[in-house]
């Protein structure tokens, strides 16, 4: 459940599960340029406090956007931005 920061409040508790709105928000950004091509996203540490989820949660996001080609994780150095989409 979100921790009430601000992001957290953008999760509905409408039935779509956490990590389908998440990914959401993060393609949005990615779409909309807030996360470029090339550029590392926040910390899995980082976006579990900015979103009030859990690491699984957030992981479960990453890795559809990764199957969608949209973002690469790199062991040791990060997840980068490696698609806009479509």
């Amino acid at each position: 459940m979100p921790n009430g920061s601000v992001e957290g409040r953008v999760l509905r508790e409408d039935g779509t599960p956490y990590y389908v709105q998440l990914a959401a928000i993060i393609r949005r950004r990615i779409a909309d340029e807030t996360w470029t091509i090339g550029e590392r996203l926040p910390t899995l540490k980082h976006l579990v406090a900015t979103f009030g989820v859990s690491p699984m949660t957030v992981r479960h996001a990453l890795a559809g956007l990764e199957q969608e080609g949209l973002i690469r994780a790199e062991r040791g150095r990060g997840t980068f931005v490696t698609a806009k989409p479509d």
